[in-house]
């Protein structure tokens, strides 16, 4: 009799243990869904940082040659225009300096969005292995459900 008992114990705790794994595993499986929408919502951020660096660059291009032409012209116009020169070349190499920025931000926003469509990729793969295991747990849990009630059948024929 108390090893039937044990035995009914044992189906009983693997019935508990199934449950817990199924609800975490549930839980997983949502938490991977919702990754992944940020993993998506992370890419098209990137595409428009990428879109908005674009146009710093494209800003910094036409700020140096502004400040190109300005040097030009205040060479042609007279000596006394060397301080308005100097620092339309000191725009000029502020320009430089935005375009090489803008062009760092573009090259981060590009790794960043490859970085999250791999991360998003692991992560579509994850959901659908995610439902399986859930659905071999419930199985587990259904089988072991099925033994602990045979062997309570067993136990009451036995002790009536």
């Amino acid at each position: 009799m108390f090893f039937l008992k044990q035995i009914e114990s044992n189906f009983k705790e693997t019935g508990d243990n199934v449950r817990q794994a199924g609800d975490i595993t549930k839980r997983v499986s949502q938490d991977a869904l919702e990754s992944q929408n940020s993993m998506v919502m992370a890419v098209d951020t990137s595409k428009q940082i990428t879109n908005t660096t674009s146009i710093v660059q494209e800003l910094a291009k036409q700020t140096k040659l502004l400040a190109l032409q300005t040097s030009i012209q205040a060479v042609k116009s007279s000596e006394k225009s060397k301080n308005f020169a100097a620092a339309a070349l000191k725009v000029g190499k502020l320009a430089i300096r935005s375009k090489n920025a803008a062009v760092d931000i573009t090259n981060q926003a590009d790794s960043f969005e490859k970085m999250v469509k791999t991360a998003g990729g692991m992560l579509t793969n994850l959901a659908p292995e995610l439902d399986k295991t859930i659905k071999l747990i419930r199985g587990i849990g259904s089988t072991n459900e099925k033994q602990m009630s045979i062997c309570h059948k067993i136990n009451k024929a036995l002790h009536p």
